[in-house]
C-alpha cells in the first residue's frame, strides 16, 4: 500500500471540513444528550488517532539512532529522545542539597561578600523545583545528579516534533 503525505493532507482537510459541520451543528442548537453522542464519537477518534501516531512514531523511532534527529524538506525537525519515569524522590534531602548549592553561589568565591539575600535564594530555588516535580535539567546545572534522590521507572523514548515556517 503506497502512502504519502498527500494522504495525510487529504485526511487534514477532512478534518478541517468535520471542524466546519460540527460549527454548523452546534450553530443548530441541538439537544445536550444528542451532542454529548457526538462528543463520545469524537473522543473515541482522538484516542484512535493518537494511538495509530503513538504506533507510528514509534514505530519511526527505530528508523534514528539514539539522540539522532532528521531535518525534514518542510523544515520541520524530529528528535529521539529518552529519559527514565523518577518517582519516589526524597524531598527533603534533595532540597537540603539544593539549599547548600543556592548557599554557596550566594556569596562571591574572590571577595566573601554575600550577593544574594535569603529570599532571592528561596526564589532561585524555583529554578530547580516545581510543585509537584523537579526540574531535571537544571539539578544537573549545579552537579546534582537527580538520580540519586528518586527511583527510576522504566525507561520511554519519546519523538518531538518541531514545526518549520512550513506546516
Amino acid at each position: 500500500m503506497g502512502l504519502t503525505v498527500g494522504d495525510i493532507e487529504s485526511l487534514k482537510q477532512q478534518i478541517s471540513d468535520m471542524d466546519a459541520k460540527l460549527s454548523m451543528y452546534m450553530d443548530g442548537g441541538p439537544s445536550a444528550e444528542e451532542a454529548a453522542e457526538v462528543l463520545v464519537a469524537l473522543n473515541i477518534m482522538k484516542r484512535d488517532m493518537s494511538v495509530m501516531y503513538d504506533s507510528f512514531s514509534g514505530r519511526f523511532a527505530s528508523l534514528l539512532g539514539n539522540g539522532a534527529a532528521i531535518e525534514t524538506a518542510s523544515g520541520a525537525t524530529i528528535e529521539k529522545k529518552g529519559a527514565a519515569d523518577r518517582k519516589k524522590w526524597n524531598h527533603e534531602e534533595l532540597a537540603s542539597r539544593v539549599a547548600e548549592r543556592l548557599s554557596e553561589m550566594a556569596v562571591d568565591m574572590d571577595t566573601g561578600e554575600i550577593v544574594m539575600t535569603p529570599s532571592q535564594m528561596v526564589q532561585k530555588l524555583l529554578d530547580y523545583a516545581a510543585v509537584s516535580y523537579w526540574r531535571v535539567g537544571k539539578l544537573g546545572e549545579l552537579g546534582i545528579n537527580p538520580d540519586s534522590y528518586c527511583e527510576q521507572g522504566d525507561y520511554k523514548t519519546s519523538i518531538i516534533v518541531r514545526l518549520g515556517d512550513k506546516k
